[in-house]
């Protein structure tokens, strides 16, 4: 083992790995809450401008069933210490803590919507930078498979990463024009390092740029047959 500097770009630090654990729904006569399992936990990764779709796309009034949902894909928005023991988490943290990330994602539609004039509250911006410590730059212990340094992925760092990824390559947000999802780097390219980010880009991932096409070639191909009736 030793001592490693470690320091991830926002390209290298939307890529991390979220690590999902087991969640469970428990009610008490007292409060309801979440179990949290390190056995069957699962590992993903956060989709290309989750902020701007899913976040964004959390409702106004998040209940029980939209919290565990959420937390069985994506994990909770704040570190949870697993063991081998389920951990018991209040539902009401998580439903808490799940509003402000809406409310950054949300923010985040409305400032490139702007024109990137709107200004964020103190609030969005104390939540943003304390998301964002998990990637400050740390000396850490090498191991086998990575490095110990403390930190840990959560969705709400991640979050937070790939919004500030986009402010820093100056990005702008455009809408698909198949399915009208808004983006700012196109699904389903970043693991072969093919993003594409150029004005051009017009869909929001290749599926939606096949699928366009597939329905292109059909038009044509309708037109084509009334035109010989």
């Amino acid at each position: 083992m030793s001592l490693v500097f470690s320091f991830l770009s926002p390209a290298e630090a939307i890529q991390s790995v979220l690590r999902v654990p087991s969640v469970e729904y428990g009610i008490t006569l007292e409060s309801d809450f979440f179990l949290l399992g390190r056995s069957g936990a699962t590992e993903t990764r956060l989709p290309e401008s989750f902020y701007l779709r899913e976040g964004a796309a959390l409702p106004e009034d998040i209940d029980l069933h939209t919290a565990h949902d959420f937390a069985q894909n994506w994990g909770l928005p704040f570190e949870v210490p697993l063991s081998d023991n389920p951990v018991r988490v209040p539902a009401r943290k998580v439903i808490r803590e799940l509003g402000k990330l809406r409310n950054l994602c949300q923010f985040a539609v409305k400032w490139f919507e702007s024109g990137k004039t709107l200004t964020p509250s103190r609030e969005i911006l104390a939540w943003a930078n304390a998301a964002l410590d998990a990637w400050k730059p740390r000396l850490g212990i090498s191991v086998s498979g990575g490095v110990e340094n403390g930190s840990s992925v959560t969705v709400a760092g991640l979050v937070a990463m790939q919004w500030a990824g986009d402010i820093d390559a100056e990005r702008e947000m455009r809408l698909c024009e198949f399915c009208g999802a808004r983006f700012t780097l196109q699904r389903g390219r970043s693991l072969s390092g093919k993003h594409r980010t150029t004005t051009a880009t017009r869909f929001c991932s290749h599926s939606c740029a096949n699928r366009q096409g597939n329905q292109r070639r059909r038009n044509q191909a309708e037109e084509g047959r009334g035109s010989i009736d």
